[in-house]
């Protein structure tokens, strides 16, 4: 019977963290070059969705900016966070088609952060199988069932990184193919998801029990 170990759940998180990182790190990348402008907030709507932990809002809205003596609007939808309304300072792409509230230094900053709690959790981890196996390396009954364990939590998250594949695969090949903007979050998650279904499939195969 599997039974979940502290440095499962660890892993775990390291691979979440990391994975956010990774994607903050993208959008500070995508936005280094955007530039401070004034502007305003408006037609901000609260909705929500059901989720297994209950209701969550979200957030519609749209951001006006000025640049040049000319005014810029982009509309947001499903935003998790409510928005500032009362903010008056925002980060423009050169070409007017994009802007953020949130400047791009500090987006990387929450990447270096998720980062560095991914990695003290994936060393963590290590210690602790360090340590169980120095304890059970003469006992091989319990050394098979730590890798049974091992094995079936890998199965499991390779199982959830595959339907990630196939979620953002499928919504990028149904964008493509409509000819509908290519959002390039999803393509940095299919990548995401990709690696770490490789990764996870390694990860069985090295625990894989005789």
């Amino acid at each position: 019977m599997y039974r979940l170990k502290v440095q499962h759940i660890l892993y775990l998180i390291a691979v979440v963290f990391g994975v956010i990182g990774f994607l903050n790190f993208q959008s500070s990348m995508r936005t280094s070059s955007y530039e401070k402008v004034s502007g305003y907030i408006t037609d901000v709507e609260e909705t929500s969705e059901l989720t297994k932990a209950g209701y969550k809002p979200r957030y519609n809205y749209i951001i006006h900016w000025f640049r040049d003596g000319e005014e810029y609007q982009r509309a947001v939808y499903e935003a998790l966070s409510e928005p500032d309304e009362s903010a008056t300072e925002f980060w423009a792409s050169l070409d007017n088609t994009d802007a953020i509230a949130s400047e791009p230094a500090g987006i990387r900053t929450e990447a270096y952060l998720n980062w560095l709690v991914a990695a003290l959790s994936a060393i963590l981890g290590g210690m602790i199988d360090a340590r169980n196996t120095r304890k059970t390396g003469k006992n091989r009954s319990r050394r098979r069932d730590e890798r049974e364990n091992a094995q079936i939590l890998w199965s499991v998250v390779a199982f959830c990184m595959a339907i990630g594949v196939a979620i953002t695969g499928f919504s990028l090949w149904i964008s493509y193919r409509d000819g509908y903007y290519i959002n390039s979050v999803m393509k940095d998650l299919l990548l995401v998801f990709a690696i770490g279904f490789i990764g996870c499939l390694i990860g069985v195969k090295k625990n894989k029990t005789k």
